[in-house]
């Protein structure tokens, strides 16, 4: 375990499951679209992550993001196994989306040190480029399988969250 405020946020989404999903999922996604106009698709990703992360929790809204963060995580998996191509406009719309299910859901109303969210900062960054890196170094067919496996997540937190 990492120490310290700025470790502890380092390391949160490494130890969430959809969370670290949808964030290699993003860059895998953004490496599928490429060109200049995609590298803003993880931006969009981030602004919604912390978007979601700051909103307080609503209790009349947990059912809804309950549904919309599996569902998303769905949409983004198939997106990547299918390697649609989309205008990188509507491509940040789609991951500004999942960013704020999932902000939401995993971290919605968190109060944490300048530090903290330091740390969670650099450690969402780390891991949308580790998925830029994987999309990378393995073939196209691997990249779609592991696209897939965010779907499969996704059906599965529904399954799960009935």
């Amino acid at each position: 375990m990492l120490a310290g405020e700025f470790g502890q946020g380092l390391a949160m989404p490494f130890g969430i499951l959809p969370l670290l999903a949808t964030m290699i999922g993003c860059g895998i996604w953004t490496e599928q679209l490429g060109g200049q106009q995609a590298r803003r698709v993880p931006v969009a990703y981030l602004i919604g992550i912390f978007a979601g992360a700051v909103v307080p929790v609503i209790p009349s809204l947990l059912p809804i993001a309950d549904i919309i963060m599996p569902v998303s995580a769905v949409v983004l998996g198939l997106l990547i196994a299918t390697a649609v191509r989309v205008p990188p406009s509507l491509a940040m719309v789609v991951v500004l989306v999942v960013g704020l299910a999932i902000g939401y859901c995993f971290l919605g109303g968190s109060v944490f040190t300048p530090l903290r969210w330091l740390g969670l900062f650099c450690g969402v960054v780390v891991a949308v480029a580790s998925g830029i890196g994987l999309s990378i170094l393995l073939s196209i067919s691997v990249a779609r399988i592991l696209g897939l496996g965010v779907a499969v997540l996704g059906i599965w937190m529904l399954i799960e969250g009935m």
